[in-house]
Formats: C-alpha cells, structure tokens, sequence
C-alpha cells in the first residue's frame, strides 16, 4: 500500500518532521510550494489526514478548491497538479442544443 510517512493521526506534520522523512527531496518540495504559492499569492496551505489507510498529505487550496497535493513518502514524495478553469471551453459545455 502506497501511504504518507505520517501515519499518526494525532501528529500534525512539523517543518522538522517533514525534512528529516524526505531528505535531501526536502528543498525540492519547498520550491515547487514556493512556485504554486507565487502563482496563487491567495493560497492557503493545510495538511489534511483522509483516513489511517493514507495518513497525512499536505496540499494548497485556492479558495475551495486543491491547486496541488504533495504527499510524502519515506526519502520521496508524489505531487499532483489541478488545473484551475474558471469556465470550462466552449467545446465541454452541458447545454443541449
């Protein structure tokens, strides 16, 4: 099963925590939060724990809804970009002609 290092619920992830379980990937996940966060000055960061089958998993939000997941792994972690579109194109819409 592919989980987060942090799997105890009652531990929020610490700054320290979190480069001591990634190593020498720490200073890449803190550039790609740094890029995010210059993208969308308003993103709110949080760590979120869906379940003991995951752990914790860190993502930013814009407003309601995840820019990016980066969930952390033992020396490794995966990111997974959202595409953000105020309206969906032309050719995507829902009305019935």
């Amino acid at each position: 099963m592919d989980s987060s290092v942090f799997m105890d619920k009652s531990q929020l992830p610490s700054a320290g925590d979190l480069k001591g379980a990634l190593g020498d990937r720490y200073q890449l996940w803190m550039e790609i939060r740094e890029c995010v966060l210059q993208k969308y000055p308003d993103g709110k960061e949080e760590w979120n724990y869906p379940g003991k089958k995951y752990g914790w998993s860190f993502r930013i939000k814009n407003k309601k809804r995840a820019i990016i997941y980066l969930l952390p792994r033992d020396n490794a972690f995966l990111a997974a970009f959202l595409k953000l579109m105020a309206m969906p194109p032309p050719e995507l819409s829902t009305e019935v002609s």
